[in-house]
């Protein structure tokens, strides 16, 4: 770096408006203060949904997993003395929602319900384009429907075979 260029940047860092749009700055990449963090989202950092889904079908020896085990990879992790922690109160929300769906359909038809249909219908399908909680691996579980606006569900070939 040149001397001029260093001197430049040595004065901005003087300016009263620059040190206080920096401080602020440093408060958002923080969270906000320590009494009102910010939830995560997902727990599953820069891989992408489909990465997992991918490292999970590899892991069971080639058999993919269903979109309800993708979203619980993504978004719950161990804690030591707490057991699965969900990533934010909606993850929660979901979690039990899906968990409810599946014991009623269970006790109500006797065999086994598609796990990916009941994961569809408890977020409610697809909205602006993915299905909630799944980011890009929706496209193994759901095929997109041609007709815009169309919630009907429709399994993928992946998610069938």
């Amino acid at each position: 770096m040149g001397e001029c260029m260093f001197e430049r940047i040595m004065e901005k860092r003087k300016d009263p408006v620059f040190l206080e749009r920096s401080e602020k700055a440093k408060k958002n990449r923080r969270g906000g203060s320590l009494s009102n963090p910010i939830e995560p989202s997902h727990f599953q950092g820069s891989i992408s949904a489909s990465k997992h889904a991918k490292k999970m079908a590899q892991k069971a020896g080639g058999v993919l997993p269903t979109a309800p085990e993708v979203f619980l990879k993504t978004h719950f992790k161990e804690v030591p003395g707490k057991g699965k922690v969900a990533a934010n109160k909606r993850a929660q929300q979901i979690s039990e929602a899906y968990q409810k769906k599946l014991d009623e359909s269970s006790t109500q038809e006797g065999s086994q319900p598609d796990p990916n249909q009941l994961y569809w219908e408890v977020v409610g399908g697809r909205k602006k384009g993915v299905v909630k909680g799944l980011g890009a691996s929706a496209s193994l579980f759901y095929t997109p429907s041609s007709e815009k606006g169309s919630q009907s569900y429709n399994p993928s070939i992946a998610s069938q075979l």
